[in-house]
């Protein structure tokens, strides 16, 4: 099974407490891979991180990739990591994770607990709180069945809340209804 870190490598997306739950796990689940899809100027320094870490092996650093590519890694993925710092405008990267049914594992930052209802699409955990991380995707891993279900139910919040279709249907009342108002002015 494979977790996967996406975005940009900045100290703000929170990757190397993602390394440092994912070291906690590996012992107990040897299969386990993570890999962190992007680069940055922290690429470096995580790649020491997880040489030091001792999960160098089981970590693939891919560097920038393809939009195709983007998408390829989130297919094969078996959970999105998102141990953001900062706060996050609203995880547009746990939305396209969610629209291909996968579970997302998130800090409570920003915009996150609006595009990862916690229980219900994936699991929400404190920033800063590796341990909480690993715990959390620890659920994920000795249950499967969750892991499904949240990526479903995550599917659906993404296609009805976040979909074309809500926000064609949105813009349409928003016209209509400035149609029906008129202007103050009485034009």
């Amino acid at each position: 099974r494979v977790l996967l870190c996406l975005g940009r490598l900045a100290k703000e997306k929170g990757f190397d407490l993602a390394l440092e739950a994912f070291a906690r796990l590996k012992p107990s689940y040897p299969g386990l891979r993570l890999a962190i899809v992007g680069d940055g100027p922290e690429r470096s320094r995580l790649e020491k991180q997880a040489s030091d870490l001792k999960v160098m092996d089981a970590t693939h650093f891919t560097g920038t990739v393809s939009i195709e590519e983007r998408t390829a890694w989130i297919d094969r993925s078996f959970a999105l990591v998102m141990p953001s710092r900062w706060k996050e405008g609203l995880g547009l990267t746990a939305i396209e994770a969610a629209q291909m049914a996968r579970p997302v594992v998130a800090a409570r930052v920003g915009g996150l607990p609006e595009a990862v209802l916690h229980g219900a699409t994936g699991l929400l955990v404190e920033r800063e709180d590796p341990a909480a991380l690993s715990l959390a995707i620890k659920e994920l891993l000795d249950g499967p069945e969750l892991a499904v279900q949240l990526g479903i139910k995550g599917r659906e919040l993404a296609l009805t809340r976040f979909g074309i279709d809500h926000f064609t249907t949105a813009y349409e009342n928003l016209y209509r209804w400035i149609a029906e108002a008129g202007c103050p002015d009485g034009t």
